[in-house]
Protein backbone atom coordinates (compact mmCIF):
# COMPACT_ATOMS: atom_id res chain seq x y z
CA UNK A 1 0.00 0.00 0.00
CA UNK A 2 1.28 3.42 -0.37
CA UNK A 3 -1.15 5.06 1.62
CA UNK A 4 -2.88 4.18 5.43
CA UNK A 5 -6.60 5.41 3.84
CA UNK A 6 -6.25 2.50 1.51
CA UNK A 7 -4.89 0.01 4.24
CA UNK A 8 -8.28 1.11 6.52
CA UNK A 9 -10.54 0.82 3.01
CA UNK A 10 -8.54 -2.65 2.44
CA UNK A 11 -9.11 -4.05 6.28
CA UNK A 12 -12.64 -2.96 6.48
CA UNK A 13 -13.54 -4.89 2.98
CA UNK A 14 -11.53 -7.17 2.51
CA UNK A 15 -13.53 -10.71 1.60
CA UNK A 16 -10.42 -12.56 3.45
CA UNK A 17 -8.75 -12.26 6.37
CA UNK A 18 -6.07 -9.16 6.23
CA UNK A 19 -2.96 -10.20 7.26
CA UNK A 20 -0.32 -6.92 7.18
CA UNK A 21 0.63 -4.82 4.75
CA UNK A 22 3.39 -3.64 3.44
CA UNK A 23 4.41 -0.09 2.62
CA UNK A 24 5.84 1.65 -0.13
CA UNK A 25 6.85 5.17 -0.63
CA UNK A 26 6.85 6.90 -3.90
CA UNK A 27 10.21 6.28 -4.86
CA UNK A 28 9.41 3.00 -4.94
CA UNK A 29 7.98 3.56 -8.45
CA UNK A 30 4.99 1.57 -10.54
CA UNK A 31 2.96 0.91 -7.47
CA UNK A 32 1.53 4.47 -6.50
CA UNK A 33 -1.50 5.76 -6.38
CA UNK A 34 -0.93 9.41 -8.26
CA UNK A 35 -0.26 12.69 -5.92
CA UNK A 36 -3.11 13.92 -4.03
CA UNK A 37 -3.91 17.85 -5.09
CA UNK A 38 -2.62 19.25 -8.59
CA UNK A 39 -0.64 16.78 -10.65
CA UNK A 40 3.35 18.49 -10.47
CA UNK A 41 6.10 17.54 -12.60
CA UNK A 42 9.96 17.70 -11.56
CA UNK A 43 12.08 18.40 -14.40
CA UNK A 44 12.28 14.50 -15.45
CA UNK A 45 8.81 14.51 -15.96
CA UNK A 46 7.89 12.67 -12.79
CA UNK A 47 5.32 13.45 -10.25
CA UNK A 48 6.31 15.13 -7.52
CA UNK A 49 4.86 13.15 -4.25
CA UNK A 50 4.44 15.46 -0.99
CA UNK A 51 3.22 15.44 2.69
CA UNK A 52 -0.12 14.61 2.14
CA UNK A 53 1.15 11.60 0.08
CA UNK A 54 2.98 10.54 3.17
CA UNK A 55 1.60 7.32 5.21
CA UNK A 56 0.78 8.14 8.42
CA UNK A 57 2.36 5.05 10.64
CA UNK A 58 0.20 6.14 13.44
CA UNK A 59 -2.80 5.51 11.48
CA UNK A 60 -1.49 2.69 9.97
CA UNK A 61 -0.65 0.97 13.65
CA UNK A 62 -4.29 1.84 15.24
CA UNK A 63 -5.83 -0.61 12.93
CA UNK A 64 -4.03 -3.07 14.86
CA UNK A 65 -1.92 -5.34 12.10
CA UNK A 66 1.57 -5.81 11.30
CA UNK A 67 3.04 -3.75 8.50
CA UNK A 68 6.60 -3.48 6.77
CA UNK A 69 8.26 -0.44 5.42
CA UNK A 70 9.28 -1.64 1.95
CA UNK A 71 9.76 0.71 -1.07
CA UNK A 72 11.22 4.18 -0.61
CA UNK A 73 12.50 2.82 2.75
CA UNK A 74 15.97 1.86 1.92
CA UNK A 75 17.66 5.45 2.69
CA UNK A 76 20.64 6.96 4.83
CA UNK A 77 17.51 8.77 6.47
CA UNK A 78 15.36 5.70 7.00
CA UNK A 79 18.47 4.20 8.60
CA UNK A 80 18.75 7.30 10.50
CA UNK A 81 15.34 6.90 12.18
CA UNK A 82 15.93 3.45 12.89
CA UNK A 83 18.80 4.01 14.90
CA UNK A 84 16.35 7.16 16.74
CA UNK A 85 13.46 3.97 16.89
CA UNK A 86 16.52 1.83 18.48
CA UNK A 87 17.89 4.16 20.85
CA UNK A 88 13.98 5.07 22.04
CA UNK A 89 13.37 1.66 22.30
CA UNK A 90 16.19 0.54 24.45
CA UNK A 91 15.71 3.73 26.60
CA UNK A 92 12.03 2.64 27.75
CA UNK A 93 11.07 -0.47 27.19
CA UNK A 94 14.58 -2.28 26.07
CA UNK A 95 13.00 -5.82 27.12
CA UNK A 96 9.43 -5.53 25.24
CA UNK A 97 8.92 -7.09 22.14
CA UNK A 98 6.11 -4.79 20.07
CA UNK A 99 5.77 -8.45 17.72
CA UNK A 100 6.22 -12.17 18.07
CA UNK A 101 10.32 -12.51 17.20
CA UNK A 102 10.61 -8.92 17.07
CA UNK A 103 12.86 -8.19 20.08
CA UNK A 104 15.37 -4.91 20.21
CA UNK A 105 18.48 -7.57 19.86
CA UNK A 106 16.50 -8.36 16.18
CA UNK A 107 16.18 -4.75 15.78
CA UNK A 108 20.03 -3.59 16.04
CA UNK A 109 21.11 -6.41 14.10
CA UNK A 110 18.65 -5.77 11.48
CA UNK A 111 19.49 -2.20 11.76
CA UNK A 112 23.61 -2.98 11.78
CA UNK A 113 22.85 -5.35 8.54
CA UNK A 114 21.30 -2.15 6.63
CA UNK A 115 24.05 0.02 7.81
CA UNK A 116 27.04 -2.25 6.40
CA UNK A 117 24.77 -2.57 2.81
CA UNK A 118 24.53 0.99 2.53
CA UNK A 119 28.17 1.29 3.20
CA UNK A 120 28.99 -1.27 0.15
CA UNK A 121 26.17 0.58 -1.91
CA UNK A 122 28.30 4.17 -1.09
CA UNK A 123 31.36 2.37 -1.80
CA UNK A 124 30.02 0.19 -5.05
CA UNK A 125 28.94 3.95 -6.26
CA UNK A 126 31.81 5.71 -6.09
CA UNK A 127 33.76 2.91 -7.75
CA UNK A 128 30.80 3.19 -10.15
CA UNK A 129 31.43 6.76 -10.46
CA UNK A 130 34.94 7.06 -11.54
CA UNK A 131 34.51 4.17 -13.62
CA UNK A 132 31.60 6.16 -15.18
CA UNK A 133 33.81 9.03 -15.73
CA UNK A 134 36.71 7.16 -16.92
CA UNK A 135 34.87 5.55 -19.69
CA UNK A 136 33.11 9.14 -20.61
CA UNK A 137 37.08 10.77 -20.51
CA UNK A 138 37.90 8.12 -23.20
CA UNK A 139 34.64 8.20 -25.30
CA UNK A 140 35.25 11.79 -25.42
CA UNK A 141 39.06 11.47 -26.41
CA UNK A 142 38.05 8.42 -28.78
CA UNK A 143 34.79 10.65 -30.46
CA UNK A 144 37.66 13.88 -31.17
CA UNK A 145 39.97 11.59 -32.67
CA UNK A 146 37.16 10.24 -35.04
CA UNK A 147 35.96 13.87 -35.68
CA UNK A 148 39.50 14.40 -36.48
CA UNK A 149 39.94 11.62 -38.76
CA UNK A 150 37.06 12.16 -40.66
CA UNK A 151 37.90 15.81 -41.24
CA UNK A 152 41.21 15.36 -42.41
CA UNK A 153 40.12 12.36 -44.47
CA UNK A 154 37.56 14.35 -45.98
CA UNK A 155 40.08 17.21 -47.17
CA UNK A 156 43.18 14.54 -48.65
CA UNK A 157 40.25 12.77 -50.35
CA UNK A 158 38.04 14.92 -52.48
CA UNK A 159 34.11 14.87 -53.31
CA UNK A 160 34.06 12.63 -56.76
CA UNK A 161 36.67 10.28 -56.01
CA UNK A 162 36.53 6.50 -55.44
CA UNK A 163 38.18 7.04 -51.55
CA UNK A 164 36.58 10.34 -51.01
CA UNK A 165 32.87 9.12 -51.69
CA UNK A 166 33.36 5.79 -49.91
CA UNK A 167 34.05 7.83 -46.95
CA UNK A 168 31.46 10.09 -46.72
CA UNK A 169 28.64 7.62 -47.81
CA UNK A 170 29.88 4.81 -45.61
CA UNK A 171 31.32 5.85 -42.23
CA UNK A 172 28.36 6.69 -39.77
CA UNK A 173 28.85 9.95 -38.48
CA UNK A 174 26.64 13.17 -37.58
CA UNK A 175 29.91 15.00 -38.11
CA UNK A 176 29.49 17.57 -41.07
CA UNK A 177 33.01 19.13 -41.64
CA UNK A 178 34.14 22.49 -42.69
CA UNK A 179 34.11 23.59 -46.47
CA UNK A 180 37.67 23.18 -47.58
CA UNK A 181 38.90 24.98 -51.01
CA UNK A 182 38.63 22.34 -53.59
CA UNK A 183 42.12 21.02 -55.50
CA UNK A 184 43.11 22.07 -58.81
CA UNK A 185 43.63 20.21 -61.61
CA UNK A 186 47.66 19.10 -61.70
CA UNK A 187 48.68 19.19 -65.02
CA UNK A 188 50.70 16.32 -65.78
CA UNK A 189 51.42 17.46 -69.82
CA UNK A 190 51.14 20.28 -72.09
CA UNK A 191 52.00 19.35 -75.72
CA UNK A 192 52.53 22.13 -78.50
CA UNK A 193 51.04 21.07 -81.47
CA UNK A 194 51.01 22.80 -85.04
CA UNK A 195 48.23 25.07 -86.09
CA UNK A 196 47.74 26.32 -82.94
CA UNK A 197 46.57 23.15 -81.15
CA UNK A 198 47.65 22.57 -78.03
CA UNK A 199 46.64 19.13 -75.96
CA UNK A 200 46.68 19.03 -72.28
CA UNK A 201 46.71 15.77 -70.08
CA UNK A 202 45.80 16.27 -66.36
CA UNK A 203 46.81 13.92 -63.45
CA UNK A 204 44.46 11.72 -62.35
CA UNK A 205 42.32 12.11 -59.37
CA UNK A 206 43.28 15.72 -58.91
CA UNK A 207 40.73 18.64 -59.30
CA UNK A 208 37.78 17.59 -57.32
CA UNK A 209 35.00 20.39 -58.05
CA UNK A 210 34.83 23.37 -60.71
CA UNK A 211 37.50 23.64 -62.23
CA UNK A 212 38.73 25.94 -64.86
CA UNK A 213 41.69 26.71 -66.99
CA UNK A 214 43.27 29.81 -67.67
CA UNK A 215 45.94 30.80 -69.06
CA UNK A 216 48.36 34.33 -69.89
CA UNK A 217 49.04 35.00 -73.49
CA UNK A 218 52.18 37.05 -73.37
CA UNK A 219 52.04 39.59 -76.14
CA UNK A 220 48.15 39.79 -76.37
CA UNK A 221 47.43 40.60 -72.53
CA UNK A 222 49.40 42.11 -69.78
CA UNK A 223 52.01 40.53 -67.50
CA UNK A 224 50.07 38.28 -64.81
CA UNK A 225 46.62 38.67 -66.72
CA UNK A 226 45.35 35.61 -66.75
CA UNK A 227 42.13 36.34 -67.95
CA UNK A 228 41.99 33.81 -71.11
CA UNK A 229 39.72 31.01 -70.03
CA UNK A 230 38.25 27.87 -71.50
CA UNK A 231 36.56 25.11 -69.15
CA UNK A 232 39.02 22.27 -67.78
CA UNK A 233 37.47 18.77 -68.93
CA UNK A 234 39.55 15.98 -67.49
CA UNK A 235 41.37 13.62 -68.48
CA UNK A 236 42.84 15.90 -71.29
CA UNK A 237 41.85 18.43 -73.21
CA UNK A 238 42.44 20.34 -76.50
CA UNK A 239 43.17 24.21 -76.54
CA UNK A 240 42.81 25.50 -80.63
CA UNK A 241 43.11 28.94 -82.03
CA UNK A 242 46.43 29.97 -80.38
CA UNK A 243 49.51 32.33 -81.93
CA UNK A 244 51.81 30.14 -83.73
CA UNK A 245 55.22 30.95 -81.66
CA UNK A 246 53.15 32.30 -78.65
CA UNK A 247 54.32 31.88 -75.36
CA UNK A 248 52.20 31.12 -72.85
CA UNK A 249 51.53 30.39 -69.44
CA UNK A 250 48.50 27.82 -68.36
CA UNK A 251 46.90 27.82 -64.75
CA UNK A 252 44.55 25.65 -63.56
CA UNK A 253 41.79 27.06 -60.89
CA UNK A 254 39.29 25.60 -58.59
CA UNK A 255 36.42 27.48 -56.76
CA UNK A 256 34.14 26.28 -54.25
CA UNK A 257 32.25 28.01 -51.07
CA UNK A 258 35.52 28.08 -49.00
CA UNK A 259 37.40 29.76 -51.43
CA UNK A 260 39.80 29.12 -54.49
CA UNK A 261 42.70 27.21 -55.38
CA UNK A 262 45.06 27.90 -58.08
CA UNK A 263 47.51 25.07 -59.65
CA UNK A 264 50.92 25.67 -60.35
CA UNK A 265 52.11 27.61 -63.84
CA UNK A 266 53.22 25.52 -66.20
CA UNK A 267 54.98 27.76 -69.24
CA UNK A 268 55.01 26.59 -72.93
CA UNK A 269 56.25 27.83 -76.33
CA UNK A 270 53.54 26.84 -79.22
CA UNK A 271 55.81 26.16 -82.35
CA UNK A 272 55.65 28.65 -85.24
CA UNK A 273 54.16 28.77 -88.11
Amino acid sequence: IASDVLALTLQRRANGRVDGFIVEGPTAGGHNAPPRGALQLNDRGEPIYGARDEVNLDKLKALGLPFWLAGGAGSASKLQEALEWESAWEKTAATWSPLPNLTLAAFKASRLAAAALLEAYATKRTQWESADAELDAHGRALNGNCVAWYEAATIVFDVGTPAGDMIRSSIPTTYTPPSQPPSALQVASAVPGPNGVLTINYVAGTGAGATQLRYELTGSSPAGDFSQTNVATPPNQVVSNLPPGATLVLRTLATNSAGTTIGPSVPLVMPAA
